[in-house]
């Protein structure tokens, strides 16, 4: 008998943060702005959009699991003045937006209460040590979140 006694802990996941990749069910459950320092420009001062999303089916291995969207604002705050590298950003975030089924008109002013609690699908990819949410669709069976923009 080793020091775990009846564990098996070599069976346990590689992985106790992983998702697999694939289309999960899951709810966001934290959408935020998050400031961070980017090692690749200097350590510059950036924010991002931060939406966390949490595996929702109770027969899923991955179960209460959380994958995070990070997704970065552009580097000029006046849209007037966006490169091509902001252009990109701001791409990106109008395009998972529109996943979630924001309307365009609304997207300046959207807020985390438009869309926490909101029934998604995610398809995660993973990339090496990261995990990346490359698409979401919404789950329009479920009456919890966006309601207001669907009507």
């Amino acid at each position: 008998m080793g020091l775990f006694e009846n564990m098996d802990i070599a069976s346990a996941d590689d992985d106790p943060f992983g998702i697999a990749d694939g289309w999960h069910p899951m709810r966001v459950t934290e959408m935020k702005t998050q400031e961070w320092k980017n090692k690749k420009q200097d350590n510059r001062d950036e924010t991002a959009l931060v939406i966390e999303y949490e595996v929702t089916d109770p027969e899923s291995d991955y179960y209460e699991r959380t994958i995070s969207d990070f997704l970065a604002f552009p580097f000029a705050s006046d849209s007037k003045l966006w490169d091509k590298d902001d252009k990109q950003r701001a791409a990106r975030i109008k395009q998972r937006l529109a996943q979630l089924e924001i309307p365009e008109e609304r997207m300046n002013d959207v807020e985390a209460d438009d869309i926490v609690g909101t029934d998604v699908n995610v398809r995660v990819k993973n990339n090496g040590q990261y995990k990346n949410v490359v698409e979401v669709k919404v789950d329009n069976a479920s009456d919890d979140g966006m309601n207001e923009f669907l009507s």
